[in-house]
């Protein structure tokens, strides 16, 4: 019961403020009984700014997702208020909403983004959207230009309308965009150098390294490369160093860090390590509900129940908990330290 993911910002603010930015997805407030996260259960000091995740993209307009949750009529849940009005308790908290996610893909950014008139209709409604809701930023999560639905064209696309966008929202709103960590992606979608002069920061998404689509062991969002890796693997050290090697200042990076981890079925319960044979993913969480995945909190559950053998890789320095055949890769409070 805790937010998705957490973006550590190595940048300084005034007064050397470091940034500590948290996104909430509106899914966690679907979860069954004691899972179910609100926004109103968030400690509004845990964070120096909070995004909810997500809205959606319709007719070239940013879009509610779940009306039904976000407003005060139909299921009177009103959640877009209340993650607002947590700056009544502090103040000094930023509130920003994101667009997208991995769901949405890219293609009705692709068509949105083509077009001088597509892009204006779509920064149009962001700042209405600004306006009416009186969130403090706006965060672009289009994963990913030119990939899964998207078109060569985005590359240029892109940056037309990340300057519209910070044309229009001057210094009154952030403007951020959750980005890919992968170096091939990286190289394929963004012209780095041109982002960075219209966002106020990036996300760059340090995690899902490996998964059970891999059919073998891997950790989820390792600090470095194995010693004995027999080839170049990305890691959270290598992304971070190739957006900065690719022209992104530091003091714009936020360095994403997952709460959750991925989990594998072993082949062979014997052979546990890294880049072990899977059988495919790990079974489902009482509150995530997917295979594969468990958030931090269903692993402390597991962890407590006993008879897990939990080791930590130097290079990777971040914790694997086995048991039988379930291999689960995570991060610690060790392993985000580190990070």
């Amino acid at each position: 019961r805790r937010l998705g993911c957490v973006s550590v910002i190595d940048h300084f603010p005034a007064k050397d403020e470091k940034i500590m930015l948290c996104y909430w997805g509106s899914w966690s407030a679907y979860r069954p009984m004691q899972c179910a996260f609100a926004v109103d259960q968030i400690d509004p000091f845990m964070c120096t700014h909070i995004v909810y995740a997500f809205t959606k993209i319709l007719d070239n307009r940013i879009t509610l997702f779940d009306p039904w949750l976000e407003l005060p009529d139909g299921g009177g849940k009103d959640m877009l208020r209340k993650l607002n009005d947590l700056r009544v308790t502090n103040p000094q908290l930023r509130t920003i909403i994101a667009i997208g996610g991995w769901n949405e893909g890219s293609k009705n950014y692709s068509v949105m983004a083509s077009t001088e008139a597509g892009r204006r209709t779509f920064v149009d409604s962001v700042v209405a959207f600004l306006n009416r809701y009186r969130f403090d930023g706006f965060d672009l999560d289009w994963e990913y230009p030119t990939d899964r639905g998207g078109a060569p064209e985005d590359y240029v696309n892109y940056i037309l309308l990340l300057k519209a966008l910070k044309q229009a929202l001057g210094d009154r709103y952030l403007l951020s965009a959750a980005v890919a960590a992968s170096p091939e992606k990286v190289d394929q979608a963004y012209n780095v150098t041109e982002m960075c002069k219209y966002l106020d920061f990036m996300s760059v998404m340090g995690y899902d390294f490996f998964g059970a689509w891999d059919n073998k062991t891997g950790h989820n969002a390792p600090l470095r490369a194995r010693q004995n890796a027999s080839k170049i693997e990305t890691t959270w050290n290598y992304a971070v160093n190739h957006w900065i090697t690719r022209g992104a200042p530091p003091s714009k990076l936020l360095l994403g860090v997952p709460l959750y981890g991925r989990t594998f079925l072993l082949k062979d319960p014997k052979n546990a390590g890294f880049l072990a044979p899977s059988a495919g993913p790990g079974p489902m969480g009482p509150c995530s509900r997917t295979d594969g995945n468990l958030g931090y909190n269903e692993i402390c559950r597991y962890l407590n129940e006993g008879g897990w053998t939990v080791t930590r890789d130097p290079d990777v320095n971040a914790p694997v908990a086995v048991k039988d055949n379930f291999w689960i890769g995570y991060d610690d409070a060790e392993s985000l330290t580190a990070k």
